[in-house]
């Protein structure tokens, strides 16, 4: 029969008696189950969320083809670099807002107050553009 190693031998610290030791916890399948397609919920909703800005971002250049908004935003038929470039503004417009409000909520609010006033920050001026958009 082979010898057993001892933890004292290796540096181990047992515990001087079984009342000291701690209880392992084992998971049943339903918790690691339910905490496995928590996970992926998460993921698919964060991935969604790119998906959709690019989707977004596809429709807004069929629109500046269609002859009633270029008409009302002053475009001509043709695109020239005036033009192309008001289109690039007009499209990452977004996107250089929500870059330049995520580093000042972040450095500005979340540091200071914590996550939930910049959400409900947020959440108020993402109500506030619908109903603009609205009227």
């Amino acid at each position: 029969m082979a010898e057993t190693r001892h933890d004292a031998e290796f540096g181990l610290d047992e515990p001087a008696d079984c009342k000291d030791a701690k209880p392992t916890v084992t998971k049943t399948t339903t918790q690691a189950l339910y905490e496995q397609s928590h996970a992926v919920l998460v993921c698919t909703l964060v991935a969604s969320t790119g998906f959709f800005h690019g989707y977004d971002n596809g429709v807004v250049n069929d629109v500046f083809t269609m002859p009633s908004f270029r008409e009302m935003m002053g475009w001509p038929e043709d695109d020239s670099a005036r033009v192309a470039f008001q289109e690039g503004l007009t499209v990452n417009g977004f996107n250089i807002g929500a870059a330049v409000a995520a580093i000042l909520a972040g450095h500005l609010l979340v540091d200071k107050y914590g996550r939930r006033p910049a959400l409900i920050l947020g959440s108020a001026l993402f109500g506030l553009g619908g109903g603009v958009q609205c009227t």
